[in-house]
């Protein structure tokens, strides 16, 4: 194996590898493990009957014992070094940045009902340098991400670091929030993109930009990295997709729900293999652990999650109510399911806390017009041709196609048929655009449609 082979591998500088062959440097105890780790992978720890270490019978404990002898030697002679000019000083260096893959966000809950996409994301990453996982608010697209990070992590050795940008405003502060995951310090008279792309040159690695939709315009700086290292590939959430040369989306959908049968025909152990009840009861038992799909429940549980359209946020904060309510009466409560659906964990972002909140935030990012116009939307209980709106909405005529193509971008509506250019809103987005910020009361145009 060579010395570039023995860098990529353990994530250091090839420089480092050639002071550790030379005696001018041993590894740290951190790299050590990493070294014995991929001499047992090469099957390495073995008899030796030619070469260098003929005779040898190289084993773990071996190698420690050598590396341990080897700091106690250069320790010893340290002074002497130091008083001679052209001596190298002995310097145990650190990895690149080892530290950052460590701080990969750990999932605390179970991961449900997503597995296909799963296998399908981490395949397209093989091939594309680009992907980006689009879909609505609420839908499971950074679960994916840490999902497919965490993936990565067990089947290679490139790097991996995780950039979350939700707390970002400006967009151009984008490249800062990357350089600070990766450890990159700014250097002065150096352009920040040159400092991180010299880093990124020097092993492979995935970057994950996690809530991407509100940053879009520093969508240029993705394009920057991928064409200034061809060692990095980026992964994406974001409710729109980044429309750069060479990205590869992957729409995120809901979960699927079951279908619609007489009370009597409802099986427990067949609705506990659809993905969106199995999500809804696994997070239920978690809230109350007394809970469990029976015969006597099973249509309720069913109704609640083909009520909430198989969105996982809805389900998941659905699900914590049944500490105190029973799925029939939750059922019942799910008329005005924004004001219901509330009480999520307080360790996350805001937005993610009550479904109202998601909505609100996927309505933001939309300009003044946009907003008028998507809650023109709120009048049909359910699809509607792209002309239809203009009942309700005059101005919506002349702009109707590039309306719609503008929501379809950021995952607010989807296409039921593209023969008759029929959509529909997600059913929890069409409750938003019917009441918006303000929350005015239902107009006649909204009773006429829904009735």
């Amino acid at each position: 194996m060579t010395q570039q082979g023995w860098a990529a591998s353990l994530g250091y500088s090839v420089a480092t590898v050639r002071r550790w062959e030379a005696g001018e440097a041993l590894p740290t105890a951190e790299a050590e493990e990493g070294l014995i780790s991929l001499c047992r992978e090469r099957g390495l720890f073995h008899t030796y009957e030619s070469g260098p270490l003929r005779g040898l019978t190289l084993t773990p404990e071996l190698l420690r014992s050598a590396l341990a002898e080897g700091r106690l030697q250069l320790s010893g002679h340290a002074g002497r070094l130091r008083t001679t000019p052209a001596a190298v000083e002995p310097v145990v260096e650190q990895p690149l940045d080892a530290s950052r893959d460590a701080r990969l966000p750990v999932p605390i809950t179970s991961f449900i009902g997503r597995e296909a996409e799963l296998d399908a994301v981490c395949r397209l990453l093989e091939m594309a340098r680009l992907v980006t996982l689009t879909g609505p608010g609420g839908s499971g697209k950074t679960r994916i991400a840490l999902e497919v990070a965490h993936a990565l992590a067990r089947r290679s050795n490139g790097a991996l670091t995780w950039v979350n940008l939700a707390p970002l405003q400006d967009p151009s502060l984008v490249l800062l929030a990357i350089a600070q995951a990766l450890g990159v310090r700014e250097v002065a008279s150096q352009p920040l993109m040159d400092t991180v792309l010299e880093l990124l040159r020097q092993r492979d690695r995935t970057v994950i930009l996690d809530n991407f939709e509100h940053l879009l315009p520093a969508a240029t700086v993705v394009g920057e990295l991928l064409h200034g290292c061809e060692r990095v590939r980026v992964l994406v959430t974001s409710r729109a997709r980044l429309h750069l040369y060479g990205e590869n989306e992957f729409p995120v959908t809901t979960l699927p729900v079951p279908a619609e049968v007489g009370e009597a025909d409802v099986s427990p152990d067949e609705l506990g293999r659809c993905p969106a009840v199995a999500l809804f009861v696994q997070r239920a038992a978690e809230a109350n652990p007394r809970f469990g799909l029976t015969q006597a429940n099973a249509a309720p549980v069913a109704a609640i999650c083909r009520r909430l359209q198989g969105l996982p946020l809805a389900l998941e904060l659905a699900a914590v109510r049944v500490k105190v309510l029973s799925p029939e009466a939750l059922l019942r409560r799910l008329a005005d399911c924004l004001d219901v659906l509330v009480g999520g964990a307080r360790d996350l972002p805001a937005r993610q806390q009550t479904l109202r909140a998601t909505l609100d935030w996927s309505h933001g990012l939309l300009d003044a017009d946009a907003q008028k116009l998507f809650r023109s939307l709120g009048v049909f209980a359910g699809s509607c041709t792209v002309h239809a709106p203009a009942v309700s909405s005059p101005s919506w005529t002349d702009s109707r196609r590039w309306w719609t193509q503008a929501w379809y971008a950021r995952s607010l509506i989807r296409m039921v048929s593209r023969a008759s250019a029929c959509w529909t809103a997600f059913g929890s987005m069409r409750l938003n655009a019917s009441e918006p910020p303000g929350r005015p009361t239902r107009s006649a145009s909204r009773i006429s449609h829904s009735s």
